[in-house]
């Protein structure tokens, strides 16, 4: 009698245990996963996939979202209510990420729903010739598609401890940004203010390499990026006609180049991937590219905190730019934007200081005498 009272209490107390974590991981709900946030300042953490999903399964639902954002750690600080092209945008953020993970994050987008009309993406040229794991080993979502045994895991059970914890003491790890659907905006962040002021002392002692001979005469190099590009992008491009695509190449820094060892054949691997990427995607009807290596912005590194990463005004001319039809990339203007990007390459010089950041305004004001309409030409940079 007393082992069947041992084996009874047994069990109650493990469905007691159970229904205790299903119900506070539930009601507690970190990354927003079943429903929105029930704390008025919620906190955020650095797990991007599952902050991803709780804004696919929790907000994209909703009828105010026609717009998603598919921003690497470059477009981050995109502010997605300062982008005009729809009713409504989701950002979802891939830092350190690669072509196959944006694979997986449109998988879940365009299955959830067939109300997004537009895809903003940032392209990465690098990105895209990383190899990465074999693509049946990288779905960061499989293991999430039974949402009983994701109310179950250990793990978010401790992230759910940690929001309820940080709710208490009123703090935050750095990740809470602005709005519920702006969770990651990391500019403000203090180390990297201090990156950024500590890359400009740095650039001077950066040996340029000679781009005199430079030409955008490249022969085709076969590439994975290639691959990439056809496995990974182009079918959704076909598949979803209705879908506008507007793709944002990267405007590194051209230090980016001259930090190479071979910098020169590392600006024509460049070209020749993006000479590739505008050939493959250019002529459907739901492709729109913009490249931005002509601006004068790129001169100026005290926009970088790094060598690729920028401030948060380059990101709102690159929305601007989609607005207002700029800086498009066709088949039309690609030798002449090419051309153009090469003698800003070799007309680059670093100088000892970059006292003054460009705002949107000055950004616009130094581009407005330029054209780079689909209907006008392209003018080179001066």
């Amino acid at each position: 009698m007393q082992a069947k009272r041992q084996i009874i209490f047994f069990i109650l107390l493990n469905v007691c245990l159970f229904t205790g974590i299903v119900a506070f991981n539930y009601i507690i709900d970190p990354f927003c996963i079943f429903h929105k946030p029930i704390f008025k300042e919620h906190r955020y953490f650095n797990n991007t996939f599952l902050m991803n999903l709780g804004q696919i399964e929790t907000f994209l639902k909703e009828d105010d979202y026609d717009t998603v954002i598919l921003a690497n750690s470059h477009l981050a600080n995109t502010f997605s209510d300062e982008c005009k092209i729809g009713k409504g945008a989701l950002k979802l953020v891939v830092g350190g990420g690669d072509i196959i993970q944006y694979k997986y994050l449109l998988d879940r987008v365009l299955s959830k729903t067939n109300r997004i009309t537009n895809i903003v993406y940032g392209f990465e040229l690098w990105w895209a010739e990383l190899y990465g794991s074999s693509p049946e080993c990288m779905d960061p979502y499989k293991e999430y598609k039974n949402k009983l045994s994701f109310l179950l895991a250990f793990n978010n059970t401790i992230y759910s401890a940690k929001e309820l914890w940080l709710q208490y003491v009123n703090s935050d790890l750095g990740y809470a940004k602005t709005s519920l659907n702006e969770w990651m905006f990391y500019w403000d962040l203090p180390y990297v203010q201090k990156l950024q002021a500590n890359f400009c002392k740095k650039v001077p002692k950066i040996t340029k390499p000679s781009f005199k001979s430079f030409s955008s005469c490249l022969q085709k190099q076969a590439s994975v990026c290639y691959d990439n590009i056809d496995q990974y992008i182009l079918p959704f491009v076909e598949q979803n006609p209705k879908t506008t695509f507007y793709f944002l190449i990267i405007p590194y820094s051209f230090v980016q180049f001259l930090a190479e060892v071979n910098g020169e054949d590392c600006a024509q691997k460049y070209i020749s991937y993006q000479r590739y990427f505008i050939k493959r995607l250019s002529s459907y009807h739901n492709v729109r590219i913009y490249g931005f290596h002509t601006c004068d912005f790129i001169n100026n590194l005290a926009n970088y905190h790094e060598l690729s990463h920028y401030h948060p005004d380059i990101n709102r001319y690159m929305l601007y730019a989609i607005q207002n039809n700029r800086h498009r990339l066709t088949m039309e203007n690609l030798e002449q934007y090419e051309q153009a990007m090469i003698e800003n390459l070799k007309a680059f010089e670093i100088k000892d200081t970059y006292p003054h950041m460009d705002s949107l305004e000055d950004i616009i004001r130094q581009e407005e005498a330029k054209l780079f309409s689909l209907d006008k030409p392209l003018l080179s940079h001066k």
